[in-house]
């Protein structure tokens, strides 16, 4: 076992890495009893006395032991973390109803994956209420909701203290807890519901269109974009507690390292996502081997678990200390390879910055409300769903914008290739005409080309002026057209005129002399041209 130092050293390098600070664990305790409102939802967590022991006590016993000061106490409320991974809490806390009548309340331990759970209420002895936890199937539980709901009775004017069993070995374990009256945690259930189907809608929504655009563009940082969401998604899904109410509620089994696993999975999608988001593989090469071997890991990790899931629970402890290690290591290279592509895209990098802010500014306020620090109810929303949601949006504007300049960039492309296109025709039809030596006009005439002197242009018909012997052709064209048929010795000089330079005798400021002694006017605009082919 480590040492406790070492321990410590592993879970506040965990919140470095993953939270960005390092921070004083939050106590804040009241040994009075908690006086109950009807009309207030209640953080129980700053009026618990945690204890903790390797033993597997009966509630009596653990009891008994609190009473003689036998059991070890300790200062965190809400989460132990790494520090006691091995063994059980116990909890105490005192309940007043101050109404005459008696009330109905319900108690929400918001942390899906607790092995046991078991409630007492203790005077001279302890009375088990409730027994639950994830190592029975979903149906056994009491109330039927995705974290474990404890039903509470208190009579009217009645002091209550209670005694909760925690039990989830081997693993990290969180435990905020929170006192509703019974008629808000039904609005509240229900509420949750709804945003909670927006929240997964939306995301469906983005992933879809992600994978078809992936598809049909057949682009890799579309298609990893649709993972890194989907594998964020089935997190928050298990995180909430649907993975075991939906979908694997009759096998424990599988639930009792299912959040850290998905962890693992958020891992893959971000490294994906990152290496085709910032093309680590031509920018970063060799930081793109280093996370593909991490990406190996976390593969090979994550199948033996779905394979093997009582050997992950038994080496556990080495495990998640290796997982904790290349989770940091993911988390910079996503930053650094953001900063780094700042000097290829500084938009895109600026924008990836943006959206890990707020997701990990929405973590730093979860752990607010785990150890008391922020009251829940002030903000009255899930942070952790808020935070994801305002990333994916962020995150989502950048790869539209991408797909802008992607689908600009390809325009422009198959303009290109249709110019290359009519330029090689171009280029072909001329070549075929200077093989043959003859032109074939609109009027079906068949000329020499060698013996074409110069074109003339009168309106939409064209005079071929030949060969002093053959005379003239009219045909119905225009210049820019019959052009493109001709060979390269032939040039325009003049918006009406195009010449055949080996009948050129001299060229002079504003008009060209043929070899038979007739001159064309000659254009400043073409003179330069005319210049160049002359020389």
């Amino acid at each position: 076992m480590p040492l406790p130092p070492i321990r410590k050293f592993l879970r506040y390098f965990l919140l470095l890495c993953n939270f960005g600070i390092c921070f004083s664990v939050f106590s804040q305790r009241s040994d009075s009893s908690l006086i109950l409102f009807k009309d207030q939802i209640v953080t129980l967590n700053p009026y618990l006395s945690v204890y903790h022991t390797c033993d597997t006590l009966s509630g009596q016993e653990a009891w008994k032991q609190i009473q003689k000061g036998a059991l070890a106490q300790i200062e965190e409320q809400s989460n132990p973390g790494l520090e006691y991974a091995t063994e059980v809490y116990w909890v105490t806390f005192t309940l007043t109803n101050h109404y005459t009548t008696q009330a109905e309340y319900y108690l929400e331990i918001d942390f899906p994956q607790i092995d046991i759970i078991q409630l007492f209420q203790v005077d001279s002895i302890a009375e088990e209420l409730h027994h639950t936890g994830d190592a029975f199937p979903y149906d056994k539980r009491p109330v039927a909701y995705r974290n474990f709901v404890l039903p509470l009775t208190i009579p009217g004017d009645s002091t209550i203290t209670y005694l909760l069993n925690l039990d989830k070995r081997m693993s990290t374990m969180r435990f905020p807890m929170y006192v509703y009256p019974s008629n808000l945690f039904a609005s509240k259930h229900g509420k949750a519901n709804i945003l909670h189907s927006i929240f997964f809608s939306f995301l469906l929504l983005v992933l879809v269109f992600s994978v078809v655009l992936g598809i049909v563009l057949k682009r890799r940082v579309f298609l990893a974009y649709a993972f890194y969401i989907s594998s964020f998604a089935v997190w928050i899904f298990t995180s909430l507690g649907y993975s075991y109410q939906l979908v694997i509620g009759d096998y424990p089994i599988f639930n009792k390292h299912l959040l850290p696993l998905c962890s693992q999975l958020t891992m893959m999608g971000l490294v994906l996502y990152v290496q085709a988001f910032f093309q680590t593989k031509k920018f970063l090469p060799l930081f793109h081997k280093v996370m593909d071997v991490a990406l190996v890991v976390f593969v090979v990790s994550f199948c033996f678990w779905i394979v093997f899931p009582d050997g992950f629970v038994e080496y556990a402890r080495i495990l998640f200390p290796i997982n904790f290690i290349l989770t940091a290591l993911v988390v910079f290279f996503a930053v650094f390879s953001a900063v780094f592509y700042r000097k290829i895209d500084p938009w895109r990098s600026r924008m990836f910055l943006l959206a890990y802010s707020i997701f990990f500014s929405s973590i730093l306020i979860q752990i607010g409300f785990e150890l008391g620090v922020i009251d829940r109810n002030k903000l009255g929303f899930n942070p952790i769903l808020l935070g994801f949601l305002l990333e994916v949006i962020v995150l989502s504007f950048a790869m539209g914008i991408m797909l802008k300049k992607m689908l600009m960039g390809s325009q422009s492309l198959v303009q290109q290739n249709e110019m290359l296109t009519e330029a090689k025709s171009k280029l072909e039809k001329k070549a075929k005409t200077e093989e043959s030596g003859f032109i074939t006009l609109v009027s079906k005439a068949v000329l020499p080309i060698t013996d074409i002197i110069y074109i003339n242009s009168d309106d939409h018909y064209l005079e071929y002026h030949l060969h002093a012997s053959t005379g003239k052709e009219i045909d119905r064209n225009n210049l820019t057209a019959v052009l493109d048929d001709l060979p390269d010795y032939f040039i325009q000089i003049h918006r009406s005129h195009i010449v055949n330079i080996h009948f050129v005798k001299a060229a002079y400021s504003d008009h060209v002399l043929l070899t038979d002694g007739k001159t064309l006017r000659l254009s400043r605009k073409y003179k330069s041209q005319l210049k160049n082919k002359l020389s």
